[in-house]
Formats: C-alpha cells, sequence, structure tokens
C-alpha cells in the first residue's frame, strides 16, 4: 500500500499469499512492535497516513483502502479492504480511511454507526485468526468469533535487497 503525504509506502500482503510465492528468496525482518516503523513518527505516534493497495500484481493496485462494517447485535465490526477485493456486501466503505500508530498499536479510523452519520474513531487492526477469513485486516471482531492476532510491521527483502515501505504481517509472516 503506498501512503500519502510524503510518497511512503506500506505493504499489504496479508489477504494475497501469491504475491510472495511469486518473488524469489524472499525474507522478512520484524520492525518490533514500537511506532517508530510507520511513517511521520514523532513523539511516541506515527501517522496519521493513507493507504493505497500496491504490489499486488491484481487490479486493486492504485487503489485507496476502505473499511467495511458488519453489525451483530448492533455492535459494528469490519475488514479494511482495498474496493475491489470485497466479495461480502456491508455498508458504504468510507474513502480512503485514516491510519495511525499510538501506543504502539496500528489503527484506522472508522464510522462504526450504521447510518454513517457519526464521528469517526480510532480502531485498533488485528489480523483475523478465523482460516476462513485468510488473515484478513480487520477491527472490533466480537468476542469469541474469531482470535485476534496483533499487526506486526516488516520489512522485506528480495535477494538480500530491501524493497521500499512497510508490510504488515503477524507472528514472522505477511502472508
Amino acid at each position: 500500500m503506498k501512503l500519502t503525504p510524503y510518497a511512503a509506502y506500506i505493504g499489504l500482503a496479508l489477504r494475497l499469499p501469491q504475491l510472495t510465492t511469486a518473488v524469489p528468496n524472499i525474507t522478512v525482518e520484524a520492525l518490533g512492535t514500537s511506532c517508530t516503523a510507520y511513517p511521520g513518527y514523532g513523539a511516541g505516534a506515527a501517522g496519521p497516513f493513507l493507504t493505497v493497495a500496491d504490489s499486488t500484481g491484481q487490479a486493486v493496485d492504485g487503489v485507496g483502502l476502505d473499511a467495511h462494517l458488519f453489525f451483530d447485535n448492533h455492535l459494528g465490526w469490519g475488514f479494511v479492504t482495498a474496493p475491489a477485493a470485497v466479495v461480502m456486501p456491508a455498508s458504504a466503505p468510507s474513502t480512503n480511511i485514516s491510519f495511525h500508530c499510538a501506543n504502539s498499536t496500528l489503527q484506522a479510523q472508522v464510522n462504526m454507526t450504521t447510518e454513517g452519520g457519526g464521528e469517526p474513531v480510532w480502531q485498533d487492526l488485528v489480523i483475523s485468526g478465523d482460516p476462513n477469513l485468510l488473515g484478513g485486516l480487520g477491527f472490533a471482531f466480537p468476542e469469541g468469533r474469531c482470535a485476534s492476532i496483533p499487526v506486526e510491521p516488516y520489512w522485506h527483502f528480495v535477494d538480500g535487497e530491501q524493497q521500499p515501505g512497510v508490510f504488515l504481517g503477524a507472528k514472522g509472516s505477511t502472508t
């Protein structure tokens, strides 16, 4: 994903396993849990920044990321997606949601109301532990629905050469 402003980059390879399998000799390096890896770091936090799908090799490259909400007993939860990648219908997506990192946690600013008229709030981002959800990047999963795995920043190296940007993953993997 491309980040703006300042032409910073962040990669979202979580739902695209074909990205790393098509690239020879790719290795990842964990950047730790602090916010220093993200764009605009200062005073213990980073951002806000926008994200764009990048380097997926699919039609979503260059598309800003959105939040798609679902409701379970009037409690909102959802996923961060590139619009063309959405398979399940949900509420209308927000446009180019903002990200930031605070207290060592990556967050997205999303509107959590059914009507879309409320104020956006910062939601902690996690990776879905449900094997049916392919490691989807999401927020506010209902308790018991699936495990929430903390998001971690990584660098990618291809044949020993560092790739631009920060890539998201968990437990030593970005796929």
